[in-house]
């Protein structure tokens, strides 16, 4: 889980961005095509040059620029560019076919035949290279669609799962603050004194330390608190900690201490204080008095 957070849902992130910066760039480059077609039409309608078929589509084709029908135009003026085959009406209706988008290689298609029919023109030439460039981009465009619709989805499911474990934390640090913890020490079965320290003589072998929870049941379909105990000697400075207790969900613990644990303990004697926590928050204590 880890690494999916550090490598995977990073590279998810970019690829999300990436795929949305090609959308928006696609919605400008048809923008700018639809201007640059309006512009070029109202020009040509105005001169009264063009052909007269063209004009019969006039009110048709302003109709449909006002409302953005790129689709529509497109079909319109492809239609009257196979009518009446001439460099301007091809180059409308590559125009009008990368308004539409992803359409690329009709839109080079379409400007070849502009291309052909008026050699030697550089803006033709232009127009080709643009509709080849907006072809090669309509197919980055396709391949990275599923990439960022793939993308999207890991990083739903990772919000989902951050609410989720949110919503799980949220109720341990609330069961937490409800809880409360003993703890018993005892030596050879024998505890300590009410209010005084556990004392280990040279002879002591089963140490033993009982903790017991008391207050409201551990918040169910989340993983249970950790259990840590920690012994220090302030005097000396030392600390030893015992093997935690993971996904706590009894209400009582037995830890007993090792044989290495007590003879760390004896070799500093003194007074060993011992510190129970709940996922690293102190809830108890008791002394141990090492002889």
């Amino acid at each position: 889980m880890r690494r999916l957070y550090r490598w995977v849902l990073p590279l998810a992130a970019l690829a999300l961005l990436a795929s949305a910066a090609l959308e928006i760039e696609g919605l400008h480059r048809r923008d700018a095509a639809r201007v640059r077609l309006q512009d070029e039409l109202s020009r040509a309608l105005a001169t009264e040059k063009d052909p007269e078929a063209l004009a019969t589509w006039r009110g048709v084709l302003m109709r449909e620029l006002a409302l953005r029908q790129d689709a529509s135009a497109a079909r319109i003026l492809g239609r009257w560019a196979e009518a009446h085959p001439t460099a301007q009406a091809w180059r409308f209706a590559t125009l009008a076919t990368l308004w539409n988008g992803e359409n690329g290689r009709l839109a080079a298609r379409r400007a070849e035949r502009a291309a052909r029919l008026a050699p030697g023109d550089g803006v033709a030439q232009a127009l080709v290279d643009e509709s080849l460039d907006a072809a090669t981009f309509d197919e980055v465009r396709e391949a990275s669609r599923p990439i960022g619709g793939v993308a999207a989805g890991l990083l739903a499911l990772a919000g989902v799962v951050a609410l989720v474990r949110a919503g799980h934390a949220r109720r341990r640090r609330v069961w937490l603050g409800q809880v409360r913890l003993r703890v018993l020490a005892t030596a050879d079965g024998q505890p300590a004194p009410a209010g005084g320290d556990l004392a280990l003589g040279p002879t002591a072998r089963d140490v033993r330390l009982d903790v017991f929870l008391d207050g409201a049941a551990a918040p169910s379909r989340s993983c249970g608190p950790t259990l840590s105990v920690a012994l220090s000697h302030a005097r000396e400075g030392r600390t030893l900690r015992l093997r935690p207790v993971k996904d706590l969900r009894q209400d009582a613990v037995r830890l007993q201490l090792s044989p290495e644990s007590l003879a760390g303990l004896r070799r500093h004697p003194g007074r060993w204080k011992a510190s129970v926590a709940l996922d690293g928050r102190p809830m108890a204590e008791t002394n141990l008095q090492v002889a």
